[in-house]
This record gives structure tokens, C-alpha cells and sequence, in this order.
């Protein structure tokens, strides 16, 4: 496990894993990340919704936590262009589709898919994520439904199937 900086206080759960398997005789890496939080949430903080002191520390810590999670994507990114074997990245971006470090992070890679994953109990929006290389193609990627209610975490699991892509060679 490799803390992902700023680690510590702020976020002691910043971190990664990088895995070496082999499967069907072939080698492979796998990343596993979870990257730097939101910040403050607004329900979190004492006090009236309306207070400007409340929504300044809660854009402060948002800004902040987004430029962690930009330097850590950054980071991983570099590692994964070095990469001679064939790449699969997952976890907790803490970054929807639509932002900044997935899409670094989509760079030369390709989404599962999947859907909302955050938060378990009635999820909004997708944070959690499989992103596969070329060498890589998806059956599926989905989800589990509100019907499933035994959670470990606050986030709900993207579940994905894949395999080589026809013709991949080493």
C-alpha cells in the first residue's frame, strides 16, 4: 500500500495499491486507488445553513481537496504510462465523470461503466470506478440495486466483467 501525498491527518486514507497477477497465463496490473476526499461537507459544519462563515469553509476545503485529488491523479497517471504490462484502474476517485481527474485519469484507458455508487444508501452520483487499458474488453459493469442493503462501506461497489480483447498479444 502506497500512501498518496497530502497523507496524514488530512486524509490518513489516501493511498493506492498496485498488483502484479497473472491470468489466463498473461501478465496484468491492477490499481486500486482511493483518492483524496471532498473536504468539508456542509451538513458537517455547526450552524445555519445561510452562514457565509459556514459556506466559506466549506468552499475553502471543497478547492483544497480538489487540488490534492488533482496531484494524486497526476501521480498515478505517471505511473501507469510506465507500465509495460497491461492496466486496470479501480476505486474511489471521489470524482464523478465529469471532473478534471477522472478524466486524467481516462487518459489511454477506457470506462467499465457501471452508474451512481455514492452515497449506498440512495446513491446520486458515480465516484467509484473500473477503468480498463486496451488491452482489456468489458462484458459488463454495473452497480447493485437499492434492493441490496449489507454494505461495508458508504459507496457501492461497481461490479465488472472482463477479459482480454480478441488478438491481444504481449
Amino acid at each position: 500500500m502506497h500512501p498518496l501525498p497530502p497523507s496524514g491527518a488530512s486524509d490518513p486514507r489516501s493511498r493506492y495499491t498496485r498488483t502484479f497477477f497473472t491470468w489466463q497465463g498473461r501478465p496484468a496490473v491492477l490499481y486500486n486507488v482511493h483518492l483524496h476526499t471532498v473536504g468539508t461537507r456542509p451538513w458537517d459544519l455547526p450552524g445555519t445553513a445561510a452562514s457565509l462563515a459556514r459556506w466559506r469553509t466549506v468552499l475553502r476545503t471543497y478547492r483544497a481537496g480538489a487540488l490534492h485529488r488533482a496531484d494524486q491523479a497526476r501521480r498515478i497517471h505517471r505511473h501507469i504510462e510506465q507500465e509495460t504490462r497491461p492496466v486496470l484502474l479501480t476505486g474511489d476517485f471521489n470524482s464523478t465523470p465529469h471532473q478534471w481527474v477522472y478524466r486524467h485519469l481516462l487518459q489511454g484507458l477506457r470506462a467499465a461503466g457501471g452508474g451512481a455508487t455514492f452515497p449506498a444508501g440512495w446513491p446520486l452520483v458515480q465516484i467509484d470506478h473500473v477503468l480498463v487499458g486496451p488491452a482489456w474488453r468489458v462484458g459488463s459493469a454495473t452497480v447493485p440495486g437499492l434492493d441490496t442493503t449489507d454494505f461495508v462501506s458508504d459507496h457501492r461497489p461497481v461490479v465488472a466483467r472482463v477479459r482480454w480483447r480478441d488478438g491481444y498479444e504481449e
